[in-house]
């Protein structure tokens, strides 16, 4: 999988790009999203009904002091997805390169300097333990 950042692209008015082995994926800033086969059909598409980070966060939040996962909005795991390729864009917009990753282990591949930004020293107070 690569990443592009960029505000003109083949697709048009895409802000985030995605491409695989099956395809393409093109983010806008609305959080609307398509889908495109290897031969840049389009396959899938999705209009965001506002993308409604507070509640989102706040759903989170709730979920944690309540101890009750299973009132998520999403899935932790579908979660995770959706942030991950984010963090994958931030890290290759950082770097100023395509990024190819493994999709079963989440991790980049032969990039180093990429995997040294997926890392970050916490004051030992805040140090997440598992």
């Amino acid at each position: 999988m690569t990443w592009e950042g960029r505000s003109c692209n083949r697709y048009g008015s895409g802000f985030m790009i995605f491409s695989g082995d099956g395809g393409t994926l093109e983010l806008d800033a609305s959080g609307n999203h398509r889908a495109y086969d290897l031969h840049d059909k389009r396959i899938d598409e999705s209009t965001a009904k506002g993308r409604g980070d507070m509640k989102h966060l706040m759903n989170f939040v709730s979920a944690i002091l309540n101890d009750q996962s299973l009132n998520l909005n999403v899935e932790i795991t579908e979660g995770h997805k959706s942030t991950w390729l984010y963090q994958l864009g931030n890290t290759a917009q950082c770097i100023g390169r395509n990024l190819h990753c493994d999709l079963q282990t989440r991790r980049v591949l032969r990039d180093p300097e990429a995997m040294a930004l997926w890392n970050r020293e916490y004051d030992p107070f805040w140090e997440p333990r598992v």
